[in-house]
């Protein structure tokens, strides 16, 4: 369970995992930063539902306070560690696809690219869902038609395996 908190009033010992509102970081305040276990892990951009068609932005800020300096922390330069175990976690997936393994159908060349779109979502917003193929940057790749034309019946599976085994 999270505890959300204020920024002048955080206390990391309360709860699991806190969310810390309009943390104060090196390029500005981030809407949210999540704690665990007294380390930061994550950042959440929050907008408001009628900006969905805009989610790139909510994108770019994430990943700059990513890799942002966090007020009162000590900075290694490598962005928090979500992002980090996501895109880790998704290289292994893209990589034990192409290795052969006879249970997993390998990519073709242009399946990678829009399968990056979604890892970079999973990485801004913890998940990904249909309805986000209505909103940049999917939009402007081809939406929902294109994810389909791309993977046909295997799209259903595919999201479920990215909600899953790159964001564990």
């Amino acid at each position: 369970m999270w505890a959300v908190q204020d920024k002048d009033a955080i206390n990391l010992h309360a709860g699991e995992g806190q969310a810390v509102r309009e943390y104060v970081t090196d390029t500005g305040p981030a809407d949210y930063v999540l704690f665990v276990d007294k380390k930061p892990i994550g950042v959440i951009e929050a907008k408001k539902e009628t900006l969905g068609h805009n989610i790139t932005t909510v994108e770019e800020q994430t990943a700059e306070y990513g890799s942002a300096k966090l007020k009162g922390i000590q900075h290694s330069g490598k962005p928090l560690p979500f992002s980090e175990t996501v895109r880790r976690n998704f290289q292994t997936w893209i990589m034990r696809r192409h290795a052969g393994v006879p249970t997993e159908k390998k990519f073709t060349e242009t399946q990678p690219a829009f399968l990056q779109l979604i890892r970079d979502h999973v990485m801004t917003s913890f998940r990904f869902e249909h309805d986000d193929l209505d909103y940049a940057p999917f939009d402007a790749q081809g939406g929902l038609g294109k994810m389909h034309q791309l993977f046909g019946d295997a799209m259903d599976e595919l999201i479920e395996e990215l909600n899953g085994e790159p964001a564990a």
